[in-house]
């Protein structure tokens, strides 16, 4: 049901922003003005730090919506040259990509505090080495998906969808091999981030 994803994804965000992205208020408004918006029950807001941070992000909304652009293409060209049917059984198993990638994502949002905080600290051996350890571990997640697929791959996707789509195990190969490089780029991502080398 689209309705209650999207309820659900909604919901999601908004315990992050409440939970974890609220404490970062004080570099918004400083600890000072923050004080004063709970004296007064109002928020105080910044509005040229707000803006900086408004043109810090664009190029990485540019990026995010390159990422989304590359990722819903090949469905596009499967639908349209494939056939429907096709095109379920390559989203279904694509979907399997989702596993490495929010493994990932996970590692590097926790990582990239630690390299924001070295490159904000001028530490460049820290940062260098937070980043060559995400690089690896990221490396070893992406490199083992399709050794994984290429063993154990019809089963899993028996077992997980139907017998029928688990007939073209090349499909799956390549699939989670392009998803890893996928992850490679999405660690890069974080690295140049943290590194605001975002332009």
């Amino acid at each position: 049901n689209i309705v209650l994803g999207i309820l659900g994804s909604a919901m999601a965000s908004g315990i992050v922003v409440f939970f974890y992205d609220a404490k970062g208020i004080d570099w918004v408004l400083g600890p000072v003005r923050r004080a004063e918006a709970k004296a007064v029950r109002a928020t105080l807001w910044d509005w040229p730090k707000l803006a900086s941070l408004a043109r810090m992000a664009c190029p990485i909304a540019v990026g995010l919506f390159l990422m989304s652009i590359t990722a819903n293409l090949p469905r596009f060209f499967v639908q349209k040259y494939l056939g429907e049917s096709d095109l379920g059984v390559f989203s279904a198993i694509a979907s399997l990509t989702v596993i490495t990638r929010t493994l990932v994502i996970a590692v590097g949002s926790a990582m990239s505090a630690r390299m924001a905080d070295s490159y904000h600290a001028g530490d460049r051996r820290t940062f260098l080495a937070t980043a060559g350890q995400l690089l690896a571990i990221g490396f070893v997640v992406s490199a083992a998906a399709p050794v994984i697929g290429a063993m154990f791959g019809r089963p899993l996707i028996g077992w997980i969808f139907a017998p029928e789509y688990a007939k073209d195990l090349n499909l799956c190969v390549t699939l989670l091999a392009a998803g890893g490089v996928y992850n490679l780029g999405i660690i890069v991502g974080f690295t140049l981030t943290a590194g605001r080398y975002l332009a």
